[in-house]
């Protein structure tokens, strides 16, 4: 009974993660080319010009977006952290 109620929470905290991988890796290589296109400060030159850019639609629309994401990122982590304990609790680490 024990295993396989491990197993099952061992394989749906693995699902939970590679949902998480997934978005993590998609904000990673949007960071990665805002950094890119930025990076002229020490005078070589960049791939893409962005000095006369308008990020203002985007810092907008990024903080309207953090009411709807924050709950769901707590909620996801606290689920990650229920079945770590209960993984640790059946196995009895």
């Amino acid at each position: 009974m024990n295993a396989k109620m491990y197993e099952t929470l061992a394989k749906t905290k693995k699902l939970i993660d590679r949902g998480m991988l997934a978005v993590g890796s998609a904000g990673t290589a949007l960071t990665a080319m805002a950094v890119n296109a930025s990076a002229s400060g020490d005078g070589a030159e960049s791939l893409i010009d962005v000095s006369s850019v308008d990020f203002s639609g985007l810092t907008s629309s990024i903080t309207s977006m953090v009411p709807q994401v924050l709950p769901v990122a707590v909620t996801i982590i606290g689920i990650r952290k229920a079945l770590s304990f209960m993984m640790g609790t059946i196995r009895g680490c």
